[in-house]
């Protein structure tokens, strides 16, 4: 992975963090505003590096089902090289295929192929 990669996935996740942030719910008591705190999800950021150069990224969600800990991926994007998230119209074949179904991890399916991105 790039510098310039690594810096767009520092860029995703801070925009995801902050959309809970922005998302706060506000109440009024006696008179004055108060912002609820928020709960930010148990997320997990991977990436798999793939042709050309590129990486598939995508920030995971993960939930408890009964016995079992699950983490889906359902927006994933593409890094070029350079840093910049390919407009999905551009995706070649094999890349669409790559994002068309949602990516599960559990205990049936570890899904090695995807690394945790470390900050």
């Amino acid at each position: 992975m790039t510098e310039l990669q690594k810096n767009t996935v520092r860029q995703i996740i801070k925009e995801y963090v902050g959309s809970f942030e922005k998302n706060r719910k506000k109440i009024i008591h006696n008179g004055e505003e108060i912002f609820l705190p928020y709960i930010l999800p148990n997320y997990q950021p991977r990436y798999k590096e793939i042709e050309g150069g590129k990486i598939l990224f995508g920030i995971g969600e993960g939930f408890a089902i009964s016995d079992s800990y699950i983490v889906e991926f359902n927006d994933l994007k593409i890094i070029n090289i350079n840093g910049e998230i390919i407009a999905k119209e551009e995706y070649n074949d094999s890349e669409l295929e790559l994002i068309k179904n949602p990516i599960v991890i559990d205990m049936f399916n570890m899904r090695e192929d995807l690394l945790p991105f470390d900050f």
